[in-house]
């Protein structure tokens, strides 16, 4: 499968060259058409993805806070 036939699993947007980004063994990472594997688990447009990396920062502060809380 090539990128041009790929779409995002989020919104649906066409997915291309300089808009491919795609969740692979848990990482976040932008790809290339020579990138793509089939065992991707998620591909994602590039505002997409910039959504979910901000979520995922914004987790990782909440949970060291957490931590923080417990041992003060």
């Amino acid at each position: 499968m090539s990128i041009e036939d790929s779409r995002c699993d989020i919104c649906k947007e066409e997915l291309s060259a300089d808009n491919f980004y795609y969740i692979y063994a848990g990482r976040l990472q932008q790809g290339t058409h020579s990138d793509k594997k089939s065992t991707t688990e998620y591909n994602l447009c590039s505002n997409c993805y910039n959504q979910v990396k901000a979520e995922m920062m914004v987790s990782v502060q909440r949970r060291k806070n957490l931590i923080e809380k417990k041992e003060s």
